[in-house]
C-alpha cells in the first residue's frame, strides 16, 4: 500500500479504503497451520467422524489412507437431543466442565462444538458455548450456527475447519487493522461478496483469491454483452476456472483440501496447472504440477537453480517476449533443465516406449518411433530483419527437434488439465461449453487461451483489460454480500411450501439485518431467493431461484431435464434447504467491449521464432500499449503487455475492442460484436 501511495517505510499510511482477498486461511489448511483444536460432540459419536462416508476416492490404491482429522482431540459430553428436539439425556455441565478444563490445560485453544440434532435446538451447543468461553477458549464455534444443515459428518467438518482457521484470521486482520486506522477494510467471502473484518471467518475464506475472478468474470461478460462466459484464471501456481450464466453458480456443498463444506460456495474448479508448475518425467509418463517452484527459487529460467517449469517450456518455444520482463531470463537455464529430463527418459529403458507414445499424443503424432529416440536435425528459424532485432530476444533456436516436441508436450499436458477441469464444470453439468467463450485471464491464461480453446471446439476468446490483475480488479468491483441458509427437509406439499415460505421470510430478515450491520442502505439492498430441491428418494438438489410465476416446482423440473435429460413425472419432491443472498453498494459499471465495424490491419513492431504444431513459424510481435481499438491481426503473433502476453495461434485472429481487451476468433471474422 505504501509502493501504490508513493510513502516511505517509516510514514503511517492515511485511512483509505482496502479490499482485499487473501489465500492465508487456505495456505493453513494446505500446511495444517491451524490453531490448535478440539472437537466436541454427542456421547457416542467419537468416531464417527473418522468414519466419514466410507468412500474411497482412490478404488484401485492397495495401501488406504484415511484423511486425517483437522482437530488434534475429539471428546464427548453426556447429552441427547431426539430428532424433534426434545431433550433425550440432559447436558451434564459438571462433566463439561471437567473435560474442558483438561483440554485448556493440554493447550487446546479452539473447540469446534457439534451436537445431535443441534440444528432444531440449539440450547446444548449454546450452553457449552458460554461455558468455554467463560474457562478462556479464545474461539468457539458452534455447528447450528456454522452450518445449519442436518447431516452430523458434514455439519461438524465445517465446524471443525471455522474453528481451526478462524484464530489464523482474526490475528491477520487484527495485524492489518493495526497497519490501516481508520481505513475502510472490506475482504472477500468464498461466495464473491465483501464482508467487515469482524464477519470474516474460516469458513469463508478459502475461496477469498479466486472469488475475485470469478466476479470480474461476470463483470467482463456483462461489458461484453455475453450470456454465456467461462473463466480461465491461470496464474503461477494452479488455474481456476468458474462458469457464468447471467449468474455465477454457488454450491450447497463442496469439498476443498479434503475437507467437506457444507456452507454456500463459489462453484470453482482448480487444477494444479500455472506457470510455475514443476514438469518432470516420473518414470512412466510426462508429468505437470501439482508442485510448483513458486517465487523463489522459481522457474529455471530465473537462474536462482530452480526446476523446470511450464514458463521455462513457453520461453524456450518462442511463448514470451524476454525484453519485457523486470529482470533477465536465461534460456540456456531452462533448456538444461530440459535436457536433464530428456536424458532421464533416455536412461529409463522400459520407460522409454510409453514416454514416445505420451509425447507422441500430447504432439498429434502417429511415428511408430519415439520423438526423444529420434536424432532430429537441429533447426534454425530465419534471423530477424535489423530493425526486427530488438524485439527478437530469444536466439536463433538451437535445440534438437525433439527437444522442442518434448517442451511443447510439456505445455500440451497443462492446456489438457485446463481442459479437462472446464469440462467439469461444463460438460458434466449439462452445459455444451462450445456455447460459450472463454475469458481467459490471470498472468499466465492469454498464453494458452487460444490452444485450451482449440482442446475445446470454442472458437471465441476474450482477454478482458488489465488482464494480468484482473481478479484484483474484481475484488474492487465486488459488493457487499451477505448470506443465510437454513434446513428446511419437508416434502414439497401444501405444509411443506408453507415451511419454505416462512424460512425463506425469515432469512430474508437475518440478511436484511446482516446488510444493515455492513453499512448497506436499505433502499440499496437486493434480495435472492433459493430453495434447494430433489425428488424424494434421492441425494442430489438442485439450486433453483424463486421463478418470476413462483412455481418452483415447475423449474425444478426445467432444470433437471436439461441437466440430466430427464424428469420423473408425478414423482414428489422434498425441500432440503432454504437460502437467501443479499446484496449491496452497486459496483461501478464499466466500459462497453465493443468490436468495430471495419478493423485496420496492424503492423508487427518485429517478429521472432514461435515454435507450432508445424515446427518454428516467425511470429509478429505487437506491443499492447501501441495498438488502438479497431486494429486486427492474423496469428501466428505475440501481444505482449507490463502483466501478460497473448499467443495468437495460426488460424486464430484478434481483434482490439473499444473499451480495451482482446476478442481472439478461430477461422474468420464471425461477428461485428463481442456478444
Amino acid at each position: 500500500i505504501r509502493l501504490v501511495l508513493g510513502l516511505r517505510l517509516d510514514e503511517p499510511i492515511p485511512p483509505c479504503r482496502v479490499r482485499l482477498g487473501t489465500t492465508r486461511g487456505t495456505n493453513a489448511l494446505l500446511t495444517r497451520q491451524g490453531a490448535p483444536t478440539a472437537l466436541v460432540t454427542t456421547r457416542g459419536f467419537r468416531d464417527l467422524w473418522h468414519i466419514g462416508y466410507q468412500d474411497r476416492p482412490d478404488l484401485f490404491a492397495l495401501e488406504i489412507r484415511k484423511a486425517e482429522l483437522l482437530v488434534e482431540r475429539v471428546v464427548e459430553v453426556h447429552e441427547r437431543l431426539a430428532a424433534d428436539g426434545s431433550v433425550l439425556v440432559p447436558l451434564d455441565i459438571d462433566h463439561a466442565t471437567r473435560t474442558f478444563r483438561q483440554l485448556r490445560d493440554e493447550g487446546i485453544q479452539a473447540l469446534a462444538i457439534c451436537l445431535m440434532h443441534s440444528t432444531v435446538n440449539p440450547s446444548h451447543e449454546q450452553h457449552l458455548a458460554g461455558l468455554a468461553r467463560r474457562l478462556g477458549f479464545a474461539e468457539v464455534c458452534l455447528s447450528s450456527q456454522v452450518a445449519a444443515v442436518r447431516k452430523l459428518v458434514p455439519r461438524g467438518d465445517t465446524c471443525m475447519l471455522d474453528a481451526y482457521l478462524s484464530p489464523v484470521l482474526r490475528r491477520y486482520v487484527a495485524s492489518l487493522e493495526e497497519h490501516l486506522p481508520g481505513s475502510d477494510l472490506r475482504l472477500m467471502t468464498s461466495t464473491g461478496g465483501l464482508v467487515r473484518p469482524a464477519s470474516f471467518t474460516g469458513k469463508d475464506s478459502l475461496l477469498s483469491g479466486p472469488a475475485g475472478g470469478v466476479v470480474a468474470l461476470a463483470r467482463m461478460a456483462q461489458a461484453a454483452g455475453l450470456k454465456r462466459a467461462i473463466g480461465l484464471d491461470m496464474g503461477g501456481t494452479s488455474t481456476d476456472v468458474a462458469r457464468y450464466d447471467g449468474r455465477w453458480e454457488v454450491q450447497s456443498e463442496s469439498q476443498k483440501a479434503g475437507v467437506r463444506l457444507a456452507v454456500p460456495t463459489l462453484a470453482i474448479e482448480t487444477v494444479a496447472a500455472g506457470g510455475g508448475s514443476i514438469c518432470r518425467f516420473d518414470g512412466i509418463k510426462l508429468v505437470v504440477g501439482p508442485p510448483s517452484a513458486g517465487a523463489d527459487p522459481g522457474p529455471a529460467c530465473y537462474s536462482r537453480g530452480g526446476p523446470l517449469t511450464i514458463t521455462d517450456c513457453n520461453l524456450l518455444l518462442g511463448r514470451l517476449a524476454p525484453e519485457r520482463f523486470p529482470f533477465p531470463l536465461h534460456p540456456a537455464a531452462a533448456a538444461a533443465r530440459l535436457e536433464e529430463i530428456a536424458r532421464q527418459i533416455g536412461q529409463t529403458q522400459q520407460a522409454l516406449p510409453a514416454a514416445g507414445q505420451c509425447l507422441a499424443a500430447a504432439q498429434g503424432q502417429t511415428s511408430d518411433r519415439p520423438p526423444l529416440l529420434a536424432e532430429a536435425p537441429r533447426h534454425s528459424a530465419t534471423p530477424a530483419a535489423p530493425e526486427e532485432a530488438a524485439h527478437s530476444a530469444l536466439p536463433p533456436p538451437s535445440l534438437p527437434h525433439d527437444r522442442m516436441a518434448l517442451a511443447a508436450g510439456f505445455v500440451r499436458i497443462a492446456n489438457l488439465q485446463m481442459a479437462q477441469a472446464i469440462r467439469a464444470i461444463s460438460i458434466r453439468q449439462g452445459y455444451d461449453m462450445r456455447d460459450y467463450t472463454l475469458v481467459a485471464f490471470g498472468s499466465a491464461g492469454p498464453q494458452h487461451a487460444c490452444a485450451v480453446a482449440e482442446e475445446l471446439g470454442m472458437r471465441q476468446v476474450l482477454i478482458p483489460p488489465l488482464a494480468g490483475v484482473l481478479s484484483a480488479l474484481g475484488i474492487g468491483l465486488a459488493e457487499v454480500r451477505r448470506q443465510r441458509t437454513a434446513g428446511v427437509y419437508a416434502v414439497w406439499d401444501s405444509s411443506g411450501q408453507a415451511l419454505a415460505a416462512r424460512t425463506l421470510a425469515e432469512l430474508s430478515e437475518h440478511v436484511r439485518e446482516d446488510l444493515r450491520a455492513e453499512g448497506v442502505a436499505e433502499e440499496a439492498m437486493r434480495l435472492e431467493e433459493f430453495l434447494d430441491l430433489r425428488y424424494v428418494g434421492t441425494e442430489a438438489t438442485l439450486s433453483i431461484l424463486r421463478p418470476e410465476d413462483g412455481d418452483y416446482a415447475a423449474a425444478f423440473a426445467r432444470e433437471h431435464q436439461r441437466r440430466y435429460g430427464y424428469q420423473q413425472e408425478g414423482r414428489p419432491l422434498e425441500v432440503v434447504l432454504a437460502r437467501v443472498e443479499g446484496f449491496g453498494q452497486m459496483p461501478v459499471d464499466l466500459p462497453r467491449l465493443t468490436r468495430s465495424a471495419a478493423p485496420k490491419a496492424a503492423a508487427p513492431l518485429g517478429t521472432q521464432p514461435l515454435w507450432t504444431a508445424d515446427g518454428w513459424r516467425q511470429a509478429g510481435v505487437f506491443f499492447r500499449d501501441q495498438l488502438p481499438a479497431g486494429m486486427a491481426l492474423a496469428g501466428p503473433a505475440l501481444i505482449v503487455e507490463d502483466l501478460t502476453t497473448t499467443i495468437v495461434e495460426p488460424g486464430w485472429q484478434a481483434e482490439v475492442l473499444q473499451g480495451g481487451g482482446l476478442w481472439l476468433t478461430r477461422g474468420p471474422r464471425a461477428s461485428k460484436t463481442a456478444g
